[in-house]
């Protein structure tokens, strides 16, 4: 199985102690499935780096085409967020990727990828400050 790991927001060396030790952990669980991590070039050179020699580098795919992707959460950047979504929807199934994991994400990105989600991609989704904003949100929604 395809398992991708994607950093849509962060740049540089933005939660890379956390992105490293997700990687790593996939590539223990899953020693026998090609695994690819996007994002940003800058993060995935600082990523690479935390792994040192702990791991193969021939059992990582690294790639640079999704990340930044998820920056602006506000009307003016949906057009550009449905358009990088859509490509990550069409890479999924043209690259048979059983499994996309977001190591961060936004609202809007959460509602462009289930919209454009590919059947046969189980996408698991890493919620950092973002859970508060879903968690405010919905409360806010039931006191009104």
């Amino acid at each position: 199985m395809k398992i991708t790991l994607l950093e849509p927001q962060c740049r540089g060396l933005e939660h890379v102690p956390f992105n490293a030790a997700l990687l790593r952990t996939v590539l223990l669980a899953r020693p026998d499935d090609d695994v690819v991590f996007s994002g940003e070039p800058s993060h995935v050179s600082h990523v690479r780096e935390a792994l040192g020699d702990s791991l193969p580098d021939q059992k990582v795919t690294w790639r640079t085409d999704f990340g930044g992707m998820a920056r602006g959460d506000n009307i003016s950047a949906l057009p550009g967020l449905f358009s990088a979504a859509f490509r990550l929807c069409r890479y999924c199934r043209n690259e048979n990727v059983g499994v996309l994991i977001l190591c961060s994400s936004s609202p809007a990105l959460l509602a462009a990828v289930t919209a454009l989600r590919p059947r046969n991609t189980a996408v698991l989704v890493v919620l950092h400050a973002c859970l508060a904003q879903l968690r405010y949100n919905a409360l806010t929604q039931c006191l009104r």
